[in-house]
């Protein structure tokens, strides 16, 4: 009797995985140098190739820029995430992000390994789902608890 529990419950979990395993993910690739570097080197000749949001933390601290390609059929939602709206607030934005942290660029890929745009970021772990195909989400950045009293 208790070999037959063990038994489905394992089962259950062996089923729960392949189907969690079997939804798309979104994938962060580390970009070296290739075309989204240029996005953080020179953002105002980029400006009009991507629509920009930015993960800002109390205290006006930028944590994280997202890079969406206007050009393709593709989106990432940014949720909770502040739009940027002209190329020299980028810019400044990327200078207080590179502010006593080692940012990297990664490309955001979707499950088809397509490229959605680019993340510039030193805050691991964030938050995202794949909504569809064409369709990314980012979740709000959170900022890490401070200490207690």
């Amino acid at each position: 009797m208790l070999n037959q529990r063990i038994f489905r419950f394992v089962g259950l979990g062996v089923l729960l995985a392949a189907a969690l395993g079997c939804a798309g993910i979104v994938k962060l690739q580390r970009e070296e140098r290739g075309a989204g570097a240029t996005v953080v080197q020179n953002p105002s000749t980029q400006w009009e190739r991507y629509t920009t949001y930015a993960a800002i933390w109390p205290g006006s601290r930028p944590v994280a820029l997202l890079f969406d390609l206007r050009s393709d059929d593709r989106a990432i939602l940014a949720e909770g995430w502040t739009k940027v709206d002209n190329p020299a607030d980028a810019a400044s934005l990327i200078g207080g992000l590179q502010a006593g942290q080692s940012p990297r660029l990664f490309q955001v890929l979707g499950p088809d390994g397509h490229l959605f745009g680019y993340l510039y970021t030193a805050v691991p772990g964030l938050q995202t789902q794949v909504v569809d195909a064409k369709t990314v989400r980012f979740y709000p950045v959170k900022p890490p608890p401070s200490p207690g009293p």
